[in-house]
């Protein structure tokens, strides 16, 4: 949305953004309640059930729904925003207030090209809610309106897509419904995919029957009835449909993609009701021998669509929180020190646990690219890299942070500049002559770590001199042994099969030291081997094995019975670990240490996935 842009100029802080995000989803909730209050005022009659009844039920749903706390729980996204316009515009028309209907639907033309599909759900709703009274001459300009959203969000769309507007959109990621994965046509556009579902629609019915569970927890928890009324039915069928269809299942699970479902479907269910308690009563009338029975189904009705938001909410606003992975203090104040030794000019990297600190600079760029691709794209000013692999939330595997820090400093002339409380911070200098063009690569399967990259219990990273001779060190005296693990953490993500370990080291500790293997996911010791003292530096290498019945369930929470998601999985494969142990007494320095699958690399490496 790049009008947000302004808000640059009196706000520097990338925060600014995720408080516009929560006043957004907030005034979203806000302009619901006030839309079912709007619509019971202009009720003549109410039948059984009380206005104060259906605003209390309203108030109930809106609240308990969890899904708009999960939508902030995540980075800023447009959805939020566009789900604040698009309700504002159908509130307008609903009402009547064409002007006001235009204004916000312009508004969320500026909400970009996902935005912008809403409006066609509103050219829906307005259809089906006046297509049944052609005859009438006020419902017929209604028609021409809602037609007139349906055919100007389709040229608008077009239009931007021409002139290649739409990178956000991806209107690639659906693709693969109408052609083979990889061979779509290269201007792929909105026509293609409508002739592809109509000479082919079986894909598209088997991947929404794949995620029902999903599509279904979407608006389950505002009341089921409410998606089944003409304008709770129209912009929710707009996104079930693209976040349901999208090649990526994660669009599916509820969250910031599905925001502007939830106002539509609460003001649709309230309405939903008030039409059941006013057939209910007129049936009351015609079979007067169940009456008293007929009556209280809306008030049954009633009780349990709260009952079903406050469960919903119940199950699902505690899991949000340890859902998240935070990022400590100690870490953060680390993070805080790095950013004002980063000049205006330079690039920074980031991996995704702390980029929302450098959010405000020019020249920001996620890693993430580099754990799904392999490589970065730079230009030849100075660049920071700020790793942290074991802090917030990861994209990439720990492993692939961990190589980068090392590929860093040993194939691109990196320089360590901060070290410390799990945050890594490497300048490379301008115009480097390590990087070749400008892009660099990076190990997707990196089968050997530096020691000085992981985590240590007893030990110091030791890094003076050449790079070739830096060490994770762990040392104390024989009449004051320290022991403990001089280095873990590396964490290499990895199926069943057999691997080969390798370390390279030197030790003086008398009773030797233990080089070790865990299944960091089931806590299982894979492998415990003692490595004498070296009398200088040496490489060992051991064998070991991951059996299939020692691999981890793919166990996240996805809720009970009909109040469940379906998850997306975690990433395939268990954390494989590699530990150095030392009783004390003598020193230990580790230089490296590698995991492979000699028989059969890709075989046991589990997919790279998000």
């Amino acid at each position: 949305m790049w009008p947000l842009g302004i808000i640059s100029y009196f706000f520097s802080s990338p925060y600014a953004l995720l408080v516009i995000q929560d006043v957004g989803t907030s005034l979203t909730t806000l302009v619901s309640f006030l839309w079912i209050s709007d619509y019971l005022n202009s009720r003549d009659k109410f039948y059984i059930l009380k206005p104060e009844h259906y605003l209390l039920i309203g108030t109930v749903i809106l609240v308990a729904d969890p899904w708009p706390l999960w939508s902030l729980a995540f980075d800023y996204h447009a959805e939020t925003l566009a789900g604040l316009t698009v309700i504002l515009t159908a509130y307008a028309f609903y009402k009547g207030d064409k002007k006001l209907g235009v204004f916000w639907a312009f508004v969320t033309l500026l909400t970009g090209d996902v935005g912008t599909t809403y409006l066609a759900g509103i050219g829906i709703s307005m259809l089906l809610v006046n297509l049944r009274h052609f005859k009438v001459k006020y419902h017929r300009r209604e028609i021409y309106w809602a037609l007139g959203l349906l055919v100007g969000s389709s040229v608008y769309l077009s239009i931007v897509h021409a002139i290649g507007g739409d990178q956000g959109g991806g209107l690639d990621s659906y693709a693969y419904l109408a052609y083979p994965l990889g061979h779509y046509p290269k201007n792929f556009n909105l026509v293609d995919l409508i002739v592809g579902a109509l000479k082919n629609p079986r894909p598209f019915f088997n991947v929404l029957w794949q995620r029902r569970a999903n599509l279904y927890a979407n608006v389950a928890p505002l009341g089921l009835i409410g998606f089944f009324t003409p304008w709770g039915f129209g912009v929710p069928l707009i996104l079930e449909l693209e976040n349901g269809l999208h090649i990526y299942a994660f669009f599916s699970v509820p969250g910031f993609q599905s925001e502007p479902i939830y106002g539509f479907v609460a003001f649709g269910t309230i309405v939903a009701l008030y039409n059941i308690a006013k057939f209910c009563a007129k049936l009351a009338k015609l079979i007067s021998r169940y009456s008293r029975k007929v009556i209280k189904l809306p008030k049954i009705i009633g009780f349990l669509l709260g009952l079903n938001a406050v469960i919903w909410g119940a199950i699902w606003y505690p899991a949000a929180v340890p859902h998240w992975l935070r990022v400590d203090t100690r870490s953060a104040q680390v993070v805080d020190q790095i950013y004002p030794k980063i000049k205006p000019q330079d690039e920074v990297f980031v991996t995704q646990g702390v980029t929302g600190r450098f959010a405000d600079r020019q020249w920001e760029y996620p890693i993430m690219g580099a754990g799904a691709y392999g490589y970065v794209i730079v230009r030849k000013t100075a660049g920071w890299w700020v790793i942290t692999p074991f802090v917030g939330t990861e994209i990439s595997y720990t492993a692939v942070d961990l190589g980068i820090i090392s590929d860093l400093v040993d194939n691109y002339g990196g320089k360590v500049v901060v070290a410390k409380d799990n945050i890594w911070a490497i300048r490379t200098p301008a115009n480097d002559p390590f990087i070749k063009g400008n892009e660099v690569y990076f190990s997707l399967t990196p089968t050997m770590l530096k020691a000085w990259t992981l985590r240590t219990t007893v030990g110091h990273r030791v890094l003076k001199g050449p790079v070739n001779t830096w060490v994770m060190q762990a040392s104390s005296p024989p009449n004051h042994p320290i022991s403990g693990y001089v280095d873990w953490g590396d964490y290499w993500q990895y199926g069943p099969g057999q691997f080969q370990a390798s370390i390279t080291l030197s030790s003086t500790v008398p009773g030797g030291i233990k080089f070790e293997a865990w299944d960091a996911d089931t806590n299982i010791l894979l492998m415990q081997r003692s490595i004498p003292p070296t009398n200088g530096v040496k490489t060992f290498t051991f064998n070991f094995s991951l059996s299939p019945l020692d691999m981890k369930p793919e166990n996240v929470f996805s809720g009970w019975g009909l109040f469940s998601t379906y998850p997306i999985p975690p990433p395939s494969g268990n954390r494989i670990e590699l530990r150095v142990w030392t009783p004390g007494g003598g020193t230990v320095d580790v230089y490296q240490q590698g995991l492979s699958c000699p028989q059969d690399q890709d075989a046991c490496t589990p997919p790279f996935t998000y």
